[in-house]
């Protein structure tokens, strides 16, 4: 294997193998041991025992995700990411009929708030990644300014309006939300970064590929209860007001409706 770390162990002193996984290292006398590690390895020491050629097996670690995330200044392993990245597929976003991509992973990524900015048809959503992380400030009008909006970088190209994506069109939708992750885009990243893919085209072996969503609801008159007329109305009021100790004979009715509703009454209204 190409890239296999190859370090005499106590030391620094240290090479990687080339691209047939031959490599070559200078020991000195006593030291009788060497560490060789890989990503997706287990470390394996091994004991020289004046030997001058080495045939070196490593085996897997099943422990360990053989998946690596590049990040802003590294790499790491994903295993370590998994608390700051969180990635919705295409089969997820579309199982929602809305037309707002990000409304329909409400609830789907630990960490993100998403509001409906307000019950207007059509309208945004606000999003917020793990709570406030930006200063405010005071205007000249007074009014307290503070942006939380996480940045945005779809197809690779910052900015752009997530709106006017079809959800449909969407392959993923990836959320980096720790330092860890965001560091590559500086302060811009301070309050989360969301990394939208689209789909793109596939080749179908010459076959021709038709995908059809469709969506259907029903609507109906609401059931409303039937109101309380006449002396059903003035006996659900004096038990209302017996509860409170308010009524405990008709004397009392004068105290318990208002001068309109106790005129409508007389005149049997």
């Amino acid at each position: 294997m190409i890239g296999v770390s190859v370090v005499v162990k106590g030391t620094t002193n240290g090479t990687i193998t080339d691209l047939d996984g031959n490599f070559s290292i200078s020991v000195s006398q006593g030291q009788n041991q060497l560490e060789v590690s890989y990503v997706g390895y287990e470390t394996k020491t091994v004991n020289l025992a004046n030997k001058t050629y080495l045939t070196i097996q490593l085996d897997e670690d099943t422990q360990l995700l053989d998946e690596v995330v590049v990040v802003g200044y590294g790499t790491m392993k994903k295993r370590d990411l998994t608390g700051s990245v969180s990635s919705v597929k295409s089969s997820d976003i579309t199982l929602t009929p809305t037309s707002n991509a990000l409304e329909a992973i409400q609830g789907k990524i630990p960490g993100m708030d998403i509001v409906r900015e307000s019950g207007s048809a059509g309208s945004g959503v606000k999003i917020m990644i793990r709570g406030t992380k930006t200063l405010g400030f005071t205007d000249s009008k007074g009014e307290k300014i503070r942006n939380t909006d996480p940045l945005f970088i779809i197809d690779g190209v910052q900015g752009g309006s997530y709106e006017d994506l079809n959800p449909a069109d969407i392959e993923s939708i990836d959320v980096l939300k720790d330092a860890s992750s965001t560091a590559i885009y500086g302060s811009q990243g301070a309050n989360g970064v969301v990394i939208i893919t689209t789909k793109k085209g596939k080749e179908a072996g010459g076959k021709i590929t038709v995908t059809y969503d469709g969506y259907f609801g029903i609507n109906g008159w609401a059931d409303y209860p039937d109101p309380r007329m006449g002396d059903s109305y003035i006996q659900l009021r004096r038990e209302a007001y017996r509860t409170e100790n308010q009524w405990s004979s008709p004397a009392d009715d004068i105290n318990i409706f208002s001068p309109e509703e106790w005129e409508a009454i007389q005149n049997n209204q």
